[in-house]
């Protein structure tokens, strides 16, 4: 995560190994819940 103070808050903070290992549950189970990546700018 690039965001320190959202990193922090999903406690994702450290290297991209660290999103993946928390990611890769999520991509592998079959059910109704899939992680999302978004990005809205900060003006339209």
């Amino acid at each position: 995560m690039n965001d320190p103070a959202v990193a922090a808050f999903w406690e994702l903070e450290g290297p991209q190994d660290v999103a993946a290992a928390h990611l890769r549950p999520q991509l592998d189970a079959t059910g109704a819940a899939h992680p999302v990546s978004a990005y809205w700018p900060a003006s339209p």
